[in-house]
């Protein structure tokens, strides 16, 4: 359990109000790959590269 309450945290510091336009899925994927200290594999640059602490690789093909 504490593992979820960690990655809630993080969401929390990802609100919408902070970052917004990002959805709350994009919010959650974003928080666990932070939280788990791993990079994210997406396509989707222009929500996950709102996120300064999230280490994001683009996927471009």
């Amino acid at each position: 359990m504490p593992v979820y309450a960690q990655v809630a945290a993080s969401l929390q510091e990802h609100h919408p109000d902070v970052y917004p336009g990002i959805g709350q899925n994009d919010l959650w994927i974003a928080a666990v790959a932070v939280q788990a200290g791993l990079p994210l594999l997406t396509r989707n640059r222009r929500h996950f590269g709102k996120i300064d602490r999230l280490s994001l690789h683009v996927l471009d093909f």
